[in-house]
Protein backbone atom coordinates (compact mmCIF):
# COMPACT_ATOMS: atom_id res chain seq x y z
CA UNK A 1 0.00 0.00 0.00
CA UNK A 2 1.22 3.27 -1.09
CA UNK A 3 0.18 6.53 0.59
CA UNK A 4 0.23 10.10 -1.22
CA UNK A 5 -1.19 13.45 -0.57
CA UNK A 6 -1.25 14.64 -4.31
CA UNK A 7 2.46 13.68 -6.21
CA UNK A 8 1.26 10.53 -7.46
CA UNK A 9 3.64 9.45 -10.31
CA UNK A 10 2.40 5.30 -10.92
CA UNK A 11 0.10 5.55 -14.25
CA UNK A 12 -0.33 1.77 -14.37
CA UNK A 13 -3.37 -0.49 -13.59
CA UNK A 14 -4.52 -1.14 -10.09
CA UNK A 15 -7.01 -0.45 -7.27
CA UNK A 16 -7.00 3.17 -5.53
CA UNK A 17 -8.45 4.79 -2.15
CA UNK A 18 -9.15 8.39 -1.89
CA UNK A 19 -9.55 8.50 2.15
CA UNK A 20 -10.18 11.79 4.40
CA UNK A 21 -7.72 12.50 7.03
CA UNK A 22 -10.34 14.02 9.12
CA UNK A 23 -13.36 11.33 9.39
CA UNK A 24 -11.62 8.04 8.16
CA UNK A 25 -14.34 7.93 5.45
CA UNK A 26 -13.39 6.57 1.93
CA UNK A 27 -14.14 5.92 -1.67
CA UNK A 28 -12.33 3.15 -3.66
CA UNK A 29 -11.92 2.71 -7.32
CA UNK A 30 -10.22 0.54 -10.13
CA UNK A 31 -8.33 2.03 -13.36
CA UNK A 32 -5.78 0.81 -15.90
CA UNK A 33 -4.14 3.99 -15.15
CA UNK A 34 -4.32 5.39 -11.58
CA UNK A 35 -3.05 8.59 -12.48
CA UNK A 36 -4.74 9.64 -15.11
CA UNK A 37 -7.70 8.52 -13.06
CA UNK A 38 -6.69 10.23 -10.05
CA UNK A 39 -6.75 13.17 -12.21
CA UNK A 40 -10.25 12.83 -13.42
CA UNK A 41 -11.64 12.69 -9.48
CA UNK A 42 -9.60 16.17 -8.85
CA UNK A 43 -10.95 18.15 -12.01
CA UNK A 44 -13.99 16.76 -10.99
CA UNK A 45 -13.71 17.66 -7.44
CA UNK A 46 -12.45 21.07 -8.15
CA UNK A 47 -15.59 21.68 -11.04
CA UNK A 48 -17.66 20.81 -7.98
CA UNK A 49 -19.36 17.78 -10.47
CA UNK A 50 -17.95 14.86 -8.91
CA UNK A 51 -20.04 11.24 -9.84
CA UNK A 52 -20.14 10.62 -5.67
CA UNK A 53 -22.18 13.65 -4.18
CA UNK A 54 -21.29 12.36 -0.84
CA UNK A 55 -17.70 12.43 -2.05
CA UNK A 56 -17.93 16.16 -3.49
CA UNK A 57 -19.88 17.58 -0.65
CA UNK A 58 -16.93 16.29 1.86
CA UNK A 59 -14.46 17.85 -0.52
CA UNK A 60 -16.31 20.94 -0.28
CA UNK A 61 -16.47 20.90 3.39
CA UNK A 62 -12.60 19.55 4.04
CA UNK A 63 -10.56 20.94 1.56
CA UNK A 64 -8.00 18.61 -0.79
CA UNK A 65 -5.28 19.09 1.65
CA UNK A 66 -7.61 16.48 4.08
CA UNK A 67 -7.68 13.96 1.93
CA UNK A 68 -5.02 11.20 1.04
CA UNK A 69 -4.34 9.02 -2.08
CA UNK A 70 -3.37 5.42 -1.32
CA UNK A 71 -3.17 2.99 -4.31
CA UNK A 72 -4.09 -0.01 -2.05
CA UNK A 73 -2.84 -2.91 -5.23
CA UNK A 74 -1.41 -3.34 -7.96
CA UNK A 75 -1.96 -5.22 -11.19
CA UNK A 76 -1.97 -6.34 -14.07
CA UNK A 77 -4.19 -4.66 -16.53
CA UNK A 78 -6.43 -7.12 -17.48
CA UNK A 79 -10.27 -5.38 -16.63
CA UNK A 80 -11.50 -8.41 -14.78
CA UNK A 81 -8.78 -8.68 -12.98
CA UNK A 82 -8.95 -4.95 -11.78
CA UNK A 83 -12.51 -5.32 -11.13
CA UNK A 84 -12.41 -8.67 -9.22
CA UNK A 85 -9.98 -6.99 -7.04
CA UNK A 86 -11.91 -3.32 -6.67
CA UNK A 87 -15.27 -5.57 -5.84
CA UNK A 88 -13.35 -7.37 -2.84
CA UNK A 89 -12.11 -3.92 -1.31
CA UNK A 90 -15.01 -2.91 -2.24
CA UNK A 91 -17.00 -5.72 -0.17
CA UNK A 92 -14.64 -6.03 2.68
CA UNK A 93 -14.40 -1.66 3.25
CA UNK A 94 -18.16 -0.67 3.06
CA UNK A 95 -16.85 2.74 1.83
CA UNK A 96 -18.90 5.26 2.89
CA UNK A 97 -18.79 7.74 -0.05
CA UNK A 98 -19.00 5.14 -3.05
CA UNK A 99 -22.39 5.45 -4.45
CA UNK A 100 -24.59 2.22 -3.94
CA UNK A 101 -27.38 1.75 -6.29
Amino acid sequence: MEKYNFKIKYSGAGVYCIKNLINEKSYIGSSSNILSRWRQHLRALEKGNHHSKILQRAYNKYGLEDFEFIILEKCEKSKNIIVELEQLYLDSKKPEYNCYP
